[in-house]
């Protein structure tokens, strides 16, 4: 089945969260038993790439809601846009639905052409600030933004 279908089969428990219902303390976790974790749910990311400068908090506003609001991905988020030449970036190991640095910049409109943010469903590795996407590299006096959806398998530390 794929997973639309998997989801729209699986009865959810009186355990598990209802944003609806205040008296429901445990997150939404859907937990399909014949899909694998990996299955379930990955890592998601939203990018912006915009022709003139563009207002990203409505498209952050519904992402950051699947951020452990409407969805599983509870295990941080982040979030990076250029201003200039210069990138700004902000992390946060918590919900972005619960988050209140996720907040501020729903509620204070920033322009940019470009946005990448990430809301991380961990698979791999804690949940800490250091596993949070998306992460920033210069390079030949460029500043770089990358997010990715997945475990990088075959990388091992110690050769760096």
């Amino acid at each position: 089945p794929t997973l639309s279908q998997a989801f729209q089969s699986t009865p959810l428990s009186p355990t598990h969260y209802n944003p609806l219902d205040p008296n429901t303390k445990r997150k939404w976790q859907p937990q399909p038993p014949h899909l694998s974790s990996t299955q379930l749910a990955m890592c998601q990311l939203m990018g912006m790439n915009c022709a003139a400068l563009t207002d990203f908090t409505f498209s952050f506003r519904g992402f950051a809601r699947r951020g452990g609001g409407t969805d599983v991905h509870s295990d941080g988020w982040g979030l990076c846009f250029y201003d200039g030449k210069g990138l700004r970036a902000f992390h946060d190991p918590d919900p972005a639905a619960e988050s209140l640095l996720a907040e501020f910049l729903q509620t204070h409109p920033v322009k940019t052409y470009n946005v990448v943010s990430h809301i991380r469903y961990a698979t791999q590795g804690e949940v800490l600030l250091e596993n949070v996407h998306p992460f920033q590299r210069e390079m030949w006096g460029i500043a770089f933004c990358y997010a990715h959806n997945g475990d990088v398998s075959c990388f091992d530390r110690r050769q760096y």
